[in-house]
């Protein structure tokens, strides 16, 4: 009893609070705002799975593309698990995430040539990768309009916390969409058009 009562309280309280500012991107003051009203809770957590799963699979497109054949079979995997477990182990996902982006880097810092198939794998992984970005930070601007929790939210509020940690990730992403979008320029393929557009989504403009 005395549970259910800690939740409603804390359910009450997220739903007092102001929902634009706790969805605020850090150091991304230009994304992130004018959403459309009334978003719920399960359709953005969907939303977030399913792009989260996207980029998962753009990034084991690339490390499959730079030999980084464990780190694609673990992000390959990752983009499935998340699916099916609905999120449920999204703090291991994400080490695994951050772990195989740091490999990436490195060998992207040492690549200088990549044949013709490879460098398609690399389009298309960052593709991927950006489409994904895209769709999260729309999702950040529908979660600043988000439907308010009621009382009777309580079995959503697992989806609402994990919705506050997209904020977070999206400002890693810029940090690393940036990166992709130089590799590309320096082994002499061209971006996908959505490159650009997750560029201008995250509020950095063009490359």
């Amino acid at each position: 009893m005395k549970n259910h009562i800690a939740i409603a309280i804390l359910v009450a309280g997220l739903a007092a609070c102001p929902l634009a500012r706790a969805f605020d991107i850090p150091g991304l003051p230009k994304a992130g705002h004018n959403g459309a009203a009334g978003a719920d809770v399960g359709t953005l957590f969907n939303t977030y799975i399913q792009s989260y799963s996207g980029m998962l699979a753009g990034q084991a497109a690339i490390a499959g593309a730079l030999d980084l054949t464990e780190e694609q079979q673990k992000l390959t995997a990752e983009a499935e698990n998340i699916k099916s477990d609905n999120g449920k182990k999204l703090d291991a996902t994400q080490k695994i995430d951050g772990e195989a982006q740091k490999k990436i880097n490195e060998k992207m810092a040492s690549s200088d040539q990549l044949d013709p198939e490879k460098k398609k794998l690399i389009v298309k992984g960052t593709a991927a990768y950006a489409v994904g970005t895209i769709k999260l930070v729309e999702l950040v601007k529908q979660a600043k309009n988000m439907k308010k929790l009621g009382i009777m939210d309580i079995t959503n509020l697992p989806k609402f916390k994990v919705l506050q940690t997209v904020p977070g990730y999206v400002a890693n992403v810029a940090t690393v969409l940036p990166n992709y979008m130089k590799f590309l320029q320096k082994i002499g393929a061209e971006p996908d058009p959505s490159m650009k557009d997750a560029m201008l989504a995250l509020g950095k403009g063009p490359e």
